[in-house]
């Protein structure tokens, strides 16, 4: 069976999610180090800045109210397209669906 990959991407069709890219999340991390991951996020979002991607950012709430992005994402994320949750499943929350459907991709 054989799996065919697009050569290309059509930024018509792309956007980019961020999710759980908070100090407290990342900093478990057992296998990459928190500075690299937050860093590699940083770049991912400025390349989709440069290209105009749409991105989203989900964060996880606690019982203060939502926690951090990390500081590579900040610049990159808005009132609007930064989301809290409570809930384990992103998908299931109507503001993300909603957030994501309203970009048609």
């Amino acid at each position: 069976m054989s799996c065919a990959v697009a050569a290309t991407i059509d930024p018509d069709d792309v956007q980019i999610v961020f999710a759980d890219l908070q100090p407290s999340v990342i900093a478990s991390s057992g296998t990459v180090a928190p500075d690299v991951i937050a860093c590699a996020a940083g770049k991912l979002a400025a390349a989709a800045a440069l290209i105009g991607l749409p991105m989203t950012f989900l964060t996880v709430g606690n019982e203060t109210g939502p926690t951090a992005l990390v500081s590579d994402l900040v610049r990159h994320a808005t009132a609007r397209t930064c989301i809290a949750r409570h809930l384990t499943g992103p998908f299931l929350v109507p503001d993300i669906v909603g957030a994501l459907a309203g970009y048609d991709r």
